[in-house]
């Protein structure tokens, strides 16, 4: 449950970056929408994809349920390529914390010293 937290977490971030945009009123909606959209239909076609090659008994006793589809479709290497992509997923999603993270404290830091 936590992995999936991760997808659907980005999107909170999407708003502190409205001030970069060019056109916020209408590119941040869009952003946000078009955003969840695609992860949950993403998220959605795995599980579809998790339910069409294994058994619910399968997948209940299972802690590791990507790696043993990704062998079944994609051969022995399946679940390593699988397990490099969750990875690149992982620090693509700690890299836009950061981004974020580091865009505020900017912010902050400029506000104040036009304040004083």
């Amino acid at each position: 449950m936590l992995a999936a937290m991760y997808g659907y977490d980005g999107w909170s971030n999407v708003g502190t970056i409205a001030g970069e945009m060019k056109n916020p009123k209408k590119d941040l909606p869009r952003a946000i929408l078009y955003g969840l959209l695609v992860i949950t239909a993403i998220y959605l076609l795995i599980n579809v994809a998790y339910l069409l090659t294994m058994s619910m008994e399968q997948i209940a006793g299972n802690s590791n349920v990507p790696n043993d589809v990704a062998t079944k479709l994609f051969g022995p290497n399946g679940g390593k390529i699988i397990t490099i992509g969750i990875m690149i997923s992982v620090y693509g999603t700690m890299n836009g914390f950061y981004y974020d993270s580091y865009s505020r404290s900017l912010c902050n830091g400029n506000e104040r010293s036009d304040s004083i």
